[in-house]
């Protein structure tokens, strides 16, 4: 398909986070080679660099998920995804998240943190910009392969608000002490909690025998954020 050019449509205007400065580069040239109605205005290597100047007045963002794992990873169990979700859609911007591949785990998190789509990298231009229209419209792109990776997608589970908080303190680190005074409960109150968020992920088919097991099924939940573990 060639360039898009319609006389009269709104423009969009997008922003990027992209770790890869090569991709940051070449992206405007390469979605308007799709669609010159849709207007880069700018590009970051992270979420909070792009909310800090250059997503000002975008529709929409593109949010490549390499640039939310800590790790470098594709598919880093550590994903900050979740927060940077949030981030932006509390600035009040649409989000299509980017991958290197489709999978259940990150179609869950984007899907379920409020992205609009879920694209691999090697989508042409042309699917990029219609998805970035389709979020700029408040719309949810959800295409068979999506759809099918979301059901293959380990099952979330569902915390109690002690739970997960509990759940949360002691994977990231405190004992059960320090979590039952920040609770204001009792030690053992604080240890059935976490034995309950336990069970339940266990029951999911996601056992945490570890803090570390804990905490990364907490995070790829949206319970608790990258980088806060320790």
């Amino acid at each position: 398909m060639g360039q898009v050019s319609r006389i009269g449509v709104r423009p969009v205007w997008v922003a990027a986070v992209d770790r890869r400065e090569a991709a940051r580069l070449g992206l405007r040239r390469w979605l308007a080679a799709a669609d010159d109605t849709i207007v880069v205005t700018g590009t970051a290597a992270t979420v909070a660099a792009l909310l800090a100047g250059p997503a000002a007045g975008a529709d929409v963002v593109l949010l490549d998920s390499d640039s939310t794992d800590g790790t470098g990873g594709t598919h880093g169990t550590t994903s900050t995804l979740p927060a940077d979700l949030r981030a932006l859609s509390a600035a009040g911007r649409a989000v299509v998240v980017v991958t290197g591949a489709v999978d259940g785990r990150v179609a869950r998190l984007a899907i379920g943190g409020g992205a609009c789509a879920v694209l691999d990298r090697a989508a042409p231009a042309t699917s990029v910009a219609r998805a970035v229209r389709a979020a700029a419209r408040g719309e949810v792109l959800l295409p068979a392969v999506l759809a099918r990776a979301l059901l293959a997608a380990p099952a979330a589970v569902a915390l109690s608000p002690q739970e997960a908080t509990a759940a949360r303190l002691y994977a990231c680190g405190q004992s059960l002490g320090s979590v039952a005074r920040a609770m204001r409960l009792s030690p053992w109150t604080v240890k059935q909690y976490v034995d309950r968020a336990r069970a339940k992920y266990r029951e999911a088919g996601r056992p945490c025998p570890t803090k570390v097991h804990l905490y990364r099924h907490l995070v790829e939940d949206g319970l608790a954020d990258h980088g806060r573990s320790g």
